[in-house]
């Protein structure tokens, strides 16, 4: 048995198969003991599923509007913006030269 026995079986018990897919399932059943074991097992998992009362949430789960913490946008002040451009350039100019260098180390 694999899943895809699994689903038909599940498929069986929810109406969802044509005649052809249930008679080749029935006949199936007839001769597996095992696939009709879990047919019996996942019909009685639906009953006692079914027979279970429902239950109601104790209080709502949402948070009203009223609660809810207004977003405010970020904004940064100017001289942080050209502070952070100047930073990055420079980080990028000494990059540039450290990748460039050539014979500056040597061993001893």
């Amino acid at each position: 048995m694999d899943e895809r026995d699994l689903e038909l079986l599940s498929a069986y018990l929810d109406g969802r198969m044509n005649k052809d897919e249930q008679q080749a399932l029935e006949t199936r059943l007839a001769q597996d003991a095992l696939l009709q074991r879990e047919l019996d097992t996942l019909r009685e998992t639906s009953y006692l599923l079914r027979a279970l009362p429902e239950l109601k949430s104790p209080r709502n789960l949402t948070i009203p509007a009223s609660i809810q913490q207004k977003r405010t946008p970020l904004v940064l002040s100017p001289w942080v913006s050209t502070l952070s451009a100047v930073a990055a350039a420079f980080m990028l100019i000494a990059g540039f030269v450290l990748l460039n260098r050539t014979g500056t180390f040597q061993t001893g």
